[in-house]
This record gives C-alpha cells, structure tokens and sequence, in this order.
C-alpha cells in the first residue's frame, strides 16, 4: 500500500486490515495512507493512521448510510451545496443526516467543507503559481478575504506564507 501511495500520490482511505493489536493479537483495523510531498510536489513518503476496528465500528457503521452524501461533498465541495441537498441523497431528515455525519466525522458539515477547500488550496498554492483570488474562487471561497481569514485559522499561517515557506 506505502508503494502504491509513492508511485500514485493518491492517498488510500478507510483500508480494512488485518494486524497486531496493543496485546499481541491480530485484530481489525481501519488505515488511511496519505503521500508527504516536498516543496516541489514531489512524493517523499507515507504518513497514516490507524484505529482498531472495534473501537471506530459504531461511527463506520453511521458510514455507510451517509456515503453517497459524503462522496457527493468530496466531488462537490466547491459550490454552494445546501444541508436540505446532502440529506436528500440518502433519504434522512436534515437533523438525522447532521448527527449521523457528526457521529462519524467528529466535526460539523461545514467545518468538513472548508477543511476540504482548505486542503485543495495547499494543493493549489504548492503546485500552481495561481492568484490568492484566483485559488479563493476555484476552492469555493466567497472572497480572498475569506479565504485567507479561514486558511489563517486552519493552517495557522497565511496563504502568501505558506507558498513563501515551500519555495525555502
């Protein structure tokens, strides 16, 4: 899995295997492999986590019935997705699929959104030479000014920053 995530740079999410728990005993547990990148967008390693099984199942299990929901955030965390829109997906009430998605991901529907456009604008600022505004619209953002007072809060550092430190 570490050479797919070299070669590839794509991260590995959710992998159910099989390994050695805190007793000695092979035992489930749940990993995610994301590739670490130098300054040039090169991959240079692995970093992951993983969690026993039996003690994420109940918020794996809330998982699968908010999935088509969540992947549809994933594809379109860009736009201006409603709560009302998500739930519909999979057929729960607003509050229902709010707790549900809370339950599993431990933070709120929109803190998960602006972490995703967090994510793709670190993306964006080590691998294009594109505007603060210019990344501010592709990721979502209403303005440059919202975009770097969450990146601030998020990364704590601002976007001009963060590209300045990669070039180092």
């Amino acid at each position: 899995d570490d050479r797919k995530v070299l070669e590839t740079g794509e991260p590995i999410l959710e992998l159910s295997e099989l390994a050695l728990n805190e007793s000695g005993v092979v035992d489930w547990f749940i990993t995610s492999k994301f590739p670490v990148m130098d300054k040039d967008g090169k991959v240079i390693g692995t970093i992951g986590t993983t969690i026993e099984y039996n003690k994420s199942h109940a918020s794996y299990t809330n998982y699968s019935e908010i999935y088509p929901a969540v992947k549809h955030l994933r594809d379109s965390f860009t736009t201006n997705l409603t709560i009302t829109e998500l739930a519909d997906k999979v057929h729960l009430s607003v509050r229902q699929f709010q707790r549900k998605f809370k339950a599993r991901f431990h933070m709120s529907i929109r803190e998960y959104i602006i972490r995703l456009r967090i994510h793709k604008a670190c993306e964006l600022l080590r691998n294009t030479d594109m505007s603060l505004a210019e990344i501010s619209s592709e990721t979502g953002f209403y303005d440059q000014s919202a975009f770097t007072r969450q990146f601030k809060v998020h990364v704590n550092e601002s976007p001009l920053k963060y590209r300045k430190n990669l070039e180092k």
